[in-house]
């Protein structure tokens, strides 16, 4: 059966959890609670990470920025397919980042860091869509 407009709004919503949890604040539990207990992080930029031990680490090297540098994720253009507990999503991403540390009197400025895409392979467990595999695509990287 193919996806529900249900199903397909929970995916996207998904992946706006994902750029909030990374760019803004979540629990580890929380970020954890965004894929599936034997997950894939794939990226040229922060490397692979694999399983809930995996996803700990990727999340812990973001944290430490928190408070210096702002990183905002827009991520659009969504498609997805699928049939009933799993699902394909790809996805555009731009990425912009503030520097917050800057001496009193001074102007922020925010800055087009890097664009790229997503290619994700989603799965239904317990009533929860989450990631299985998350492949980071950059676009000035070969």
């Amino acid at each position: 059966m193919p996806l529900s407009l249900e199903d397909q709004f929970a995916i996207q919503r998904l992946m706006n959890r994902y750029a909030y949890a990374i760019d803004v604040d979540c629990t580890e539990e929380e970020f954890v609670d965004l894929f599936t207990e034997d997950a894939q992080m794939l990226s040229p930029y922060s490397g692979v990470h694999e399983g809930v031990e995996g996803v700990k680490l990727f999340r812990s090297k973001f944290v430490p920025r928190r408070g210096k540098l702002q990183i905002r994720h827009v991520i659009t253009n969504f498609l997805i397919d699928g049939d009933g507990d799993t699902a394909h999503l790809k996805a555009y991403f731009l990425e912009f980042k503030t520097q917050l540390d800057v001496p009193a009197n001074t102007e922020r400025k925010t800055e087009f860091f890097f664009g790229g895409s997503y290619d994700c392979d989603i799965r239904r467990v317990g009533g929860k869509w989450k990631m299985k595999r998350r492949t980071v695509h950059i676009d000035h990287l070969s």
